[in-house]
């Protein structure tokens, strides 16, 4: 990222306020998601009631995000996000009820609640991107944002396994509520980019409609089908071990490093948000130099090594300085995969496009998730790693020889030769 792309977007203050909301909701955020991971293995010891868990938390964003989306082409994103921080910000008050209660029942609740809520959050939140920032700021914008969520993967559950470690558990769900409500008032001060519309926006037959057409564009559009195919690939293999971090922490590298199972959690997920932002810090170089479908390729290459070696070698003395760089593969992921879906897409269709990639992506994430919780309860935990990392390999090189990746790639190549002429 040059430094003249930063300068210009802290100058920016509807930069500034965006980048401060999402770094506020999003430590808070941190600290909630490694307690709540605490708390559903410490309430049940089950890893396969911690995929339920996380079941519980996709299955809402996969049904609802093409309706969010669909909505968020005919009223003011803004409006939208800022109610769904707010119903999250509630939400979360409920889990120290279920910590205090050991209900399953209020948990699995409040998680649904909070997955239909982050809906209405993330996908208008990218729809509106292109609305407030320029198309040539689209990849410094991504790749800063990018680096908000690495700060927050570094201080969120670095200040969650604090608060744990020392039992406070009801307080790290409170900072999460207090957090997001700062945040929608923060999001108060960003401009409407729309006007709502008053006339039928909301009848069901308009939204079925609406969504069916962002499920067409993404069919018809080959960049949308690639990339869909290649997040489907990488999501499905890094979220059926991704739950299982923490039982990996607390049943295998805690007795073998003498370090509570917490403790060492937080420590991984620290160090995966220094390499992430340190990778913040040349994405948009590096995609500028190599092109988006290299750079994904790039990070898919580092996430395959990355889950190999924490099935070969369970050492954290060994993985930290390995998750270091491998945890670059975060934004060699995402970055190129949002701004390319951003700029391919219509700026009238983007809320439904944004949608429908996000319930599909749900989908493998949940159905991968579980999966991951069964096979771990039968093979183990570690093996589970090993052949997710082969599977994952075999999956790029095949990906690699598809017609459509060897077109894709020959056009952005020639894409990219003007700039390296000039």
């Amino acid at each position: 990222m040059s430094d003249s792309s930063v300068s210009s977007l802290l100058r920016d203050r509807k930069f500034r306020i965006l980048y401060a909301a999402l770094l506020i909701s999003g430590i808070g955020a941190g600290i909630s998601r490694i307690s709540l991971l605490w708390l559903a293995y410490h309430l049940t010891g089950s890893t396969v009631t911690m995929a339920l868990v996380f079941i519980c938390f996709t299955l809402p964003g996969l049904l609802v995000s093409p309706i969010s989306g669909a909505i968020a082409d005919k009223y003011p994103k803004r409006d939208l996000f800022i109610g769904a921080s707010v119903v999250i910000g509630v939400v979360v008050l409920l889990f120290p009820i279920a910590y205090h209660t050991g209900s399953l029942t209020i948990l699995y609740g409040a998680v649904v609640l909070k997955g239909i809520a982050l809906a209405f959050k993330d996908g208008p939140m990218r729809a509106y991107l292109p609305e407030l920032f320029a198309e040539e700021q689209l990849p410094a914008v991504n790749a800063m944002l990018e680096n908000n969520r690495s700060l927050v993967i570094i201080l969120g559950p670095a200040i969650g396994g604090f608060m744990l470690g020392f039992g406070y558990v009801d307080q790290a769900f409170i900072l999460d509520s207090l957090s997001f409500m700062t945040a929608a008032g923060l999001f108060l001060l960003l401009p409407r980019t729309r006007n709502a519309l008053s006339e039928g926006t909301l009848e069901l037959s308009r939204i079925m409609g609406d969504i069916r057409e962002g499920m067409k564009i993404i069919a018809a559009s080959p960049i949308h089908r690639f990339l869909l195919l290649l997040f489907v690939v990488l999501n499905g293999f890094s979220c059926m071990i991704g739950g299982l971090y923490m039982p990996f922490s607390e049943d295998i590298l805690s007795p073998a490093n003498g370090l509570s199972g917490g403790t060492i959690f937080a420590m991984l997920e620290t160090t995966v948000g220094v390499g992430a932002f340190v990778g913040t810090l040349f994405i948009s170089r590096i995609m500028e130099k190599a092109g988006p479908l290299r750079t994904l390729m790039l990070g898919s290459t580092l996430l395959a090594f990355e889950i190999l070696l924490y099935g070969l070698v369970p050492n954290i003395f060994v993985l930290i300085p390995v998750t270091l760089v491998t945890a670059n593969a975060i934004p060699l992921l995402l970055v190129p995969f949002f701004t390319l879906l951003q700029q391919k897409t219509a700026p009238d269709f983007r809320g439904r496009v944004m949608g429908a990639t996000e319930s599909i992506l749900l989908t493998i994430v949940s159905l991968a998730f579980g999966l991951g919780g069964v096979l771990a309860q039968v093979v183990g935990i570690l093996p589970l790693f090993i052949t997710s990392g082969v599977l994952l390999i075999a999956s790029m090189v095949v990906i690699m020889l598809l017609p459509l990746y060897r077109a894709l790639r020959t056009e952005e190549q020639q894409e990219l030769q003007p700039q390296g002429v000039t």
